[in-house]
């Protein structure tokens, strides 16, 4: 029912930096930029912690399963 967000979105309005993120998540910071930026995908432990550090649901969140189309 909520406002669907990116994760990136949730992460600058918290005003959490990515290696931030990517120590609470414990990947690597290009790791994360990856994850963020839909050229790799969320794995489910990631999933989880991310939706209890933001108080959503998997439903919430835009980014967690789309995967980039664009090849780069």
């Amino acid at each position: 029912m909520g406002n669907i967000k990116t994760v990136k979105e949730l992460r600058v309005g918290e005003g959490i930096s990515p290696p931030q993120m990517a120590e609470y998540l414990g990947i690597a910071p290009s790791t994360y930029f990856d994850k963020e930026a839909g050229r790799r995908g969320f794995k489910p432990p990631e999933i989880v912690k991310i939706c209890s550090m933001f108080n959503v649901r998997v439903e919430d969140v835009k980014n967690f399963y789309e995967k980039s189309t664009r090849n780069a």
